[in-house]
């Protein structure tokens, strides 16, 4: 595992993870935390224009997203990294460049370091990883995430489908 901080560390608020993502937690044993989202529904603040309407229901039973604060997922990641043999962690080190044969993967650094080889790369860093095809670029919006203890409450939306906040699983 390679971290750019040391010592290793969250950075970020919530997301949402999607199904297929949470199968991968689930397989490392790093699931028990966050909660169920069912339908995630927005509204234009200045003209009221339905901006945002995802229902997982719609999808197929017992899917749903799961909403977790970065610092537990973060947590839950290295814990669960803790108990596992074999992983080698590398901190304070910026991945530039994988070269990749028929049976192995090398990882390279800023600092010039070749590491590995090893049989499996993941890259978890999204669209601007110097890694990934995919060529980041400005957004002409954006939203502010925020984290705050609330009330427990059901919201109705305009669709037949609401939103809960229950704890996951």
């Amino acid at each position: 595992m390679f971290d750019q901080f040391k010592p290793p560390k969250p950075v970020g608020s919530g997301l949402v993870i999607q199904p297929v993502g949470q199968r991968v937690l689930a397989e490392v044993d790093a699931l028990e935390r966050g909660n169920r989202v069912t339908h995630m529904f927005g509204l234009h603040a200045q003209n009221g224009k339905r901006v945002l309407d995802v229902i997982y229901d719609l999808v197929g039973p017992n899917v749903d997203g799961l909403a977790i604060h970065r610092a537990a997922l973060f947590d839950a990641l290295w814990q669960a990294m803790q108990t596992r043999n074999g992983i080698t962690h590398v901190t304070a080190a910026d991945v530039t460049s994988v070269r990749q044969n028929t049976d192995s993967i090398e990882v390279f650094t800023t600092t010039h370091d070749v590491h590995g080889p090893f049989d499996l790369c993941i890259d978890s860093a999204g669209a601007a990883s110097p890694l990934s095809p995919i060529k980041a670029k400005p957004l002409g919006y954006g939203a502010i995430w925020g984290t705050s203890i609330g009330p427990k409450r059901t919201f109705q939306s305009t669709t037949s489908a609401s939103a809960t906040s229950k704890p996951h699983r």
